[in-house]
């Protein structure tokens, strides 16, 4: 019988680089003098309907983006909390937080995940996005997040 190919759940290359970062500005002015990236796009982002690991939660982040080629990065500053930001940064320090992937249709990648055990760590929706950042940092170390914009 031959082999059947499922598709993949997640597109083959990120469209996203999420940083978290303890000092916005700070990290804004290296990563521009230093290593001569940006200019970033800064944005406070409220969140008031979370969920995280099942529990809604409301929080407010700094963002800042800038385009490396086909790449975004994204830098995270996260208010003191309960939130994903604020664990890795007091489990790991500064750093690679996630890989994110622009989708068409979360919810087909959802459901594909879940079937094969992926729980989601934290998800959201606002008016132009809909993300949820998977658990997946336990066999890689590394979380992905899914994408879609509206």
């Amino acid at each position: 019988m031959p082999e059947t190919k499922q598709t993949p759940p997640l597109p083959q290359q990120p469209d996203q680089v999420g940083i978290v970062v303890r000092d916005m500005d700070k990290s804004v002015q290296y990563y521009t003098t230093v290593l001569g990236m940006g200019p970033f796009r800064r944005f406070e982002f409220a969140l008031p309907d979370g969920v995280m690991r099942g529990k809604k939660v409301s929080l407010k982040l700094k963002l800042a983006f800038t385009t490396l080629g086909a790449l975004e990065l994204e830098l995270i500053e996260a208010p003191p909390g309960d939130n994903i930001y604020r664990e890795f940064l007091d489990e790991k320090g500064e750093g690679l937080h996630h890989l994110g992937y622009h989708v068409p249709d979360i919810d087909s990648h959802l459901a594909s995940l879940k079937q094969k055990g992926v729980g989601i760590l934290f998800s959201g929706k606002t008016e132009r996005v809909s993300f949820a950042y998977m658990d997946t940092a336990e066999p890689g170390g590394v979380i992905f997040e899914l994408i879609q914009r509206k």
